[in-house]
């Protein structure tokens, strides 16, 4: 699932990158959909994804596994 996309199911969630901090506060997935997003993100003081590196690479090991050449 892609940040910012819409889900297809009733009301429309929206997924959203949240931080740390913020789990605390979440009430259920579906807590954003189309017609909240916006004040979500008007309110966001900093990039929830600040500072997030993925250093992470897929092994052959995993591209094994997976069944699949390396692109």
């Amino acid at each position: 699932m892609t940040a910012y996309s819409v889900r297809a199911r009733p009301g429309l969630p929206v997924s959203v990158p949240i931080a740390l901090d913020e789990l605390a506060g979440l009430k259920s997935s579906a807590q954003w959909d189309i017609t909240n997003l916006e004040q979500r993100l008007k309110r966001l003081k900093d990039d929830p994804w600040a500072g997030y590196s993925n250093r992470r690479k897929i092994t052959q090991k995993m591209w094994k596994q997976l069944g699949a050449k390396r692109p």
